[in-house]
């Protein structure tokens, strides 16, 4: 029997940074071979799709970093610029202007963009 395929992105502690107007966190991110998103997509020449990219990776940093925002409404300005392979050391970064409802994030191999946009939440009740 074998072993279950991994779903977690393992990461490095976030490292915060704040300025007058604006938060940013970088997270250090493995993607590992063994990782369930890699089956299927494609055989023979694996990489890893958005739909994993967004949802347990960047939507999960966010909600670990601001627990003020819930839940996301909205995906907007999303580009896949380069494709992420099994093996990969990323870096995961957010930023977010004061107080608003939206997230822009990028996804970096060795410096390069793979993936970027924002995510719009859904505003906290007054």
């Amino acid at each position: 029997m074998s072993a279950p395929l991994r779903r977690d992105f393992p990461t490095g502690a976030p490292r915060r940074e704040r300025d007058d107007d604006r938060e940013r966190v970088t997270v250090a991110v493995e993607v590992p071979a063994d990782m369930l998103y890699f089956s299927g997509h494609f055989p023979g020449y694996p990489i890893l799709p958005g739909v994993a990219q967004l949802v347990p990776l960047v939507v999960g940093q966010i909600r670990g970093a601001w627990a003020d925002l819930e839940r996301p409404r909205r995906l907007s300005r999303l580009k896949f610029r380069q494709p992420i392979f099994p093996g990969a050391q990323l870096e995961l970064q957010l930023e977010r202007r004061g107080d608003a409802a939206r997230v822009q994030f990028r996804l970096l191999r060795d410096g390069r963009t793979c993936s970027e946009g924002a995510v719009d939440y859904t505003p906290a009740a007054a």
